[in-house]
């Protein structure tokens, strides 16, 4: 197979009460300072319908047992509206050589701590999928590396000219 042709690699679902090491790991609140800096990828609906990207880190999110997940988000931003609103959330975070992606639905805690001065909310996860390429592995955050970056980038030529022409 030429790893540069484009090739579907189905999601592989993850039980969502079996959150990967890795994951638990890097959500796990410890240790902060040794952590790896990448940023958590965090999606939710606008009023519109349309999708919200957000950036978190590893100190404004832990995981918990039972398939749950809590968020520590700034009051006035569009996610926190967004989640009061809708609810739903998708979180995304470099895992295995792909991605791995969790949805979510939230709830607000209505509680404040004194000196923190954000909202916070818990999530319980309702699917997980570990998503990878065949051509290219994600290296760290939304970066990644590819296999044969010559032949990808005529790909990629190809498929932009296809839009263009649309």
């Amino acid at each position: 197979m030429n790893e540069a042709n484009q090739v579907y690699v189905p999601p592989k679902p993850i039980d969502p009460y079996e959150i990967p090491s890795a994951i638990r790991s890097f959500l796990d609140g410890n240790d902060l300072p040794s952590k790896p800096m990448n940023a958590i990828r965090l999606s939710t609906v606008n009023e519109e319908g349309w999708a919200h990207s957000s950036l978190l880190s590893v100190g404004e999110v832990l995981a918990l047992p039972n398939a749950k997940i809590r968020f520590a988000i700034s009051p006035k931003s569009s996610t926190t509206a967004n989640l009061l609103r809708d609810g739903r959330l998708t979180m995304v975070i470099p895992f295995d050589l792909g991605v791995c992606e969790m949805r979510m639905r939230t709830q607000q805690i209505n509680k404040e701590i004194e000196g923190v001065s954000l909202t916070f909310f818990e999530a319980e996860i309702e699917s997980i999928r570990h998503l990878v390429s065949a051509y290219a592995d994600v290296v760290s955050g939304e970066t990644f590396s590819l296999h044969e970056p010559h032949a990808v980038f005529k790909r990629w030529d190809r498929q932009i000219a296809a839009l263009r022409s649309l």
